[in-house]
């Protein structure tokens, strides 16, 4: 089977055909149902099949995030000047995201309700933007203007007068992530600074394993 996504709209007898041949095991089977039904986006589904197979598929040893995670969100806080930090955990099989934490700058609580924000949210709404869902399924951090944003946390986020926001994914083991850390600002900061920034986030949401096991 050739290596290589299907072509874009217009392709899509040539696409199903894709699908079909690389369905020659029962499971696969099943994975590419629960993608089509979550995802519902053919490229998405071809171009990330190898991470959400291992996601569906593999054993693993269970790694969850620890109970309390208000030293790391404190050493987040100190070490960039993000007016928020939150941690959600990911589920990507029940298309989930459910609030876990969340610190805002001088160390107070904050939690979702403070936007007009659930607790929990679909992981893919209709309008997602599909390039941010691969982006995710590699482990690789999301950095967008609220304005521009998708979903009822960067609008709400918008609308309370915050900026910029970045999700960093959480994925132990490089299989698929279980959790996001989203920094917030209420003001863009330079680029070098934001790199900083997802950086210490990215060390920094290892140490929130319960069971440590490296994410990047």
């Amino acid at each position: 089977m050739a290596d290589k996504p299907p072509n874009a709209p217009g392709g899509f007898s040539g696409l199903v055909g894709q699908v079909l041949s690389f369905i020659d095991k029962p499971w696969k089977a099943v994975v590419v149902v629960v993608l089509i039904f979550i995802l519902g986006i053919g490229y998405l589904i071809w171009d990330q099949r190898e991470a959400l197979i291992k996601h569906y598929t593999q054993t693993q040893e269970k790694t969850v995030l620890k109970a309390d995670l208000s030293r790391e969100m404190r050493i987040i806080l100190q070490g960039t000047r993000s007016d928020i930090v939150t941690v959600w955990s990911l589920d990507i099989g029940a298309n989930q995201v459910n609030f876990v934490a969340g610190m805002n700058r001088g160390d107070g609580a904050w939690s979702p309700s403070d936007i007009d924000v659930p607790n929990e949210l679909p992981a893919i709404i209709d309008g997602t933007d599909s390039k941010a869902v691969v982006r995710m399924l590699k482990g690789l951090n999301i950095c967008i203007y609220t304005e521009k944003g998708w979903g009822i946390l960067l609008r709400r986020a918008s609308l309370a007068g915050y900026k910029r926001i970045c999700i960093i994914p959480i994925t132990p083991y490089r299989v698929a992530p279980i959790a996001a850390i989203a920094l917030i600002w209420k003001e863009a900061v330079p680029d070098e600074e934001e790199r900083a920034a997802v950086s210490l986030a990215d060390n920094e949401g290892d140490d929130m394993l319960l069971t440590p096991g490296r994410h990047r």
